[in-house]
């Protein structure tokens, strides 16, 4: 584990090897990050978001990207145009079924070019996606990121949400085939993840986090599962402490 000391101000710092990697690990703004991101190992990507629906996993992977200039998509827009008509539409002409196997087809493909050098770098998953073996058996083998939150934050920011084809009906309704996803997601969710943080935080921070667990990571053969909490400096992890779940819950749904 990387000793974390500066006997000069009295600070935290990386060790050696990490300050290779210094402008990574510093407080950036976006121009800055692409600058340097030459510097992060190939080998990293698709970086892969799962989580459930309302989470933020496709607003975290779109802002990351964005920071860091890396190409970006989400499965369910690339569903959208390789069928040409909406996820709804799918659903209620074609059936779940029909819709899981395309969706498979286009996370493969997706996965495959990004690890020839091409194509997406950062990927979000549909809720549902990993319900499938096969997509769940290729994932696990990627970098997988996975915006944790808790059922009551779900429901806070679904609950005006009629859009998704899974969670239809009136709002107790949904409430309660949201409570089913939940229960039976969750584990897999977990099971797959190479990095997880709390969706809760505030956007900015969950970024910060990132960057800086990649810069970690390509130092570590190129693996998120490598890198720790305990990874980061004292300071950090204090700041990170003290972004309390329920706080950043209540009128924050912008933010994902």
């Amino acid at each position: 584990m990387n000793k974390w000391r500066d006997s000069r101000r009295g600070r935290p710092r990386a060790a050696t090897s990490v300050r290779l990697l210094s402008p990574l690990l510093s407080w950036s703004e976006n121009s800055r990050w692409k600058r340097f991101v030459r510097a992060l190992h190939p080998g990293l990507y698709p970086l892969v978001f799962v989580g459930m629906p309302g989470c933020g996993k496709s607003r975290i992977g779109r802002e990351l990207a964005a920071r860091l200039g890396l190409n970006f998509a989400d499965t369910d827009h690339l569903i959208e145009q390789r069928a040409g008509m909406s996820i709804a539409e799918i659903f209620a002409i074609e059936g779940e079924e029909a819709f899981r196997t395309l969706e498979a087809e286009v996370i493969a493909q997706a996965v495959r070019e990004a690890g020839s050098g091409r194509g997406i770098q950062v990927l979000a998953l549909g809720g549902g996606a990993l319900e499938r073996q096969t997509t769940r058996e290729l994932i696990k083998r990627q970098n997988v990121i996975y915006p944790s939150a808790t059922l009551s934050g779900l429901l806070a920011r679904i609950k005006d949400d009629g859009k998704r084809p899974l969670l239809q009906g009136s709002r107790e309704e949904r409430e309660e085939k949201l409570r089913t996803l939940y229960a039976r997601r969750g584990d897999t969710y977990h099971k797959v993840a190479s990095f997880s943080l709390p969706a809760a935080w505030p956007l900015k921070t969950k970024l910060d986090v990132l960057c800086k667990a990649l810069a970690l990571a390509s130092l570590r053969g190129a693996r998120l599962s490598a890198v720790k909490p305990g990874d980061f400096s004292p300071a950090f992890c204090w700041d990170l402490k003290n972004c309390r779940q329920e706080r950043y819950f209540e009128g924050e749904n912008n933010h994902d």
